[in-house]
């Protein structure tokens, strides 16, 4: 038997599984509040897609879904069949969307992506676009679901392994200023090949988030040099940060801009953690002496309310 036959094989068990778990809930009259469904590298066909969507129509009080399907779409899917799940969940309080490693797909993930305006009392979406095909104007949409998003706390979103260039961070950082109830936000970006006017946009977005209490950025892989320091200048607007985390190896930071950075992170007051990791670059920079170190360090320690300090530098 053919890889892809057995890979068609399991996914339609599982299809199988979902609704005969399904019918055994309503049976028992039991309404489910939680659901995660894994499709990861599952050869799902257009008719298994379609009895899925039935299914779904089903969980009106579902607050909790995470759907995976990595790996999983294929261009001749059916988009509406795919709307269909996210429209009858728009309900729900938690939504984790993993799209990535569907390069095959670009279509599918577009509608997606564009239904989630929709989902109006979302308040945690994690999405993973991660060595997916970001079409055009994709996160443009993925903008205009999160500025109508008005309930949402938590974001995190994947693009690791897309190139993203100054106008796709434009039209994403649209959307993300205005999500004014955000408090935590976790941004993938790894292998972008992100340069500096890129992040720039991108750090200028973040001073309009006031109520941000957490803030992670994994940077790996990119070209950012002098842009780290503008995102420290201009954090000190986010009054309410508490958490600081940035993974930001293989880049070609100087130590010039980790020194700018840190001091300026002196002026965010309410800064109790910070994890700063930048230990390998792409280029060659002079080491960080031990006595620079210190002083980095010493700096940082002024802020009164510091109580965490993690440097790989």
């Amino acid at each position: 038997m053919g890889q892809n036959q057995i890979q068609g094989k399991k996914a339609q068990q599982k299809i199988q599984e979902f609704v005969d778990i399904h019918k055994f809930v309503h049976s028992k009259q039991f309404e489910a509040q939680s659901l995660k469904l894994l499709f990861s590298d599952k050869k799902i066909s257009q008719s298994e897609l379609q009895k899925m969507a039935k299914v779904f129509q089903k969980y009106e009080n579902l607050q909790t879904l995470k759907l995976d399907l990595k790996s999983s779409l294929k261009s001749e899917h059916n988009p509406s069949d795919l709307i269909q799940i996210l429209q009858s969940c728009q309900n729900i309080d938690v939504l984790e969307l993993d799209l990535g490693f569907n390069r095959e797909a670009p279509a599918q993930i577009y509608q997606l992506v564009k239904t989630l305006r929709i989902m109006l009392k979302l308040k945690t979406l994690i999405l993973f676009l991660r060595l997916s095909q970001i079409s055009q104007g994709l996160l443009l949409e993925l903008s205009n679901s999160l500025a109508n998003l008005k309930n949402l706390q938590f974001f995190q979103v994947s693009l690791s392994g897309n190139t993203i260039e100054s106008e796709q961070m434009s039209q994403l950082c649209e959307g993300l200023k205005q999500c004014s109830t955000l408090t935590k936000l976790n941004l993938h970006f790894s292998d972008c090949a992100m340069e500096d006017k890129v992040f720039f946009i991108l750090s200028m977005s973040i001073l309009e988030l006031k109520n941000l209490t957490q803030l992670f950025l994994q940077l790996s892989c990119n070209r950012i040099d002098k842009s780290i320091v503008d995102l420290g200048n201009n954090l000190k607007f986010c009054q309410q940060l508490r958490s600081l985390n940035i993974i930001i190896p293989f880049n070609i930071v100087s130590n010039e801009s980790i020194f700018g950075l840190l001091v300026a992170l002196r002026n965010c007051e309410n800064l109790t953690q910070i994890s700063f990791a930048s230990l390998i670059q792409r280029i060659a920079v002079p080491k960080i002496q031990p006595q620079e170190k210190m002083e980095m360090s010493n700096n940082l320690k002024k802020s009164r309310k510091l109580v965490l300090l993690n440097l790989i530098i």
